[in-house]
């Protein structure tokens, strides 16, 4: 076992999509979704 299940070739894989306006954090100098109107996984 390694913690993550009970075979070591078992792992969990998501997907998640957003939904929201990309902005500019000007203070930082990278980009966001702000604000979120959606998050879904897959």
């Amino acid at each position: 076992m390694n913690g993550l299940g009970s075979r070591s070739e078992e792992r969990m894989v998501a997907h998640v999509e957003a939904t929201g306006m990309q902005v500019l954090d000007m203070h930082n100098g990278w980009t966001e979704i702000h604000p979120m109107s959606k998050i879904e996984m897959r």
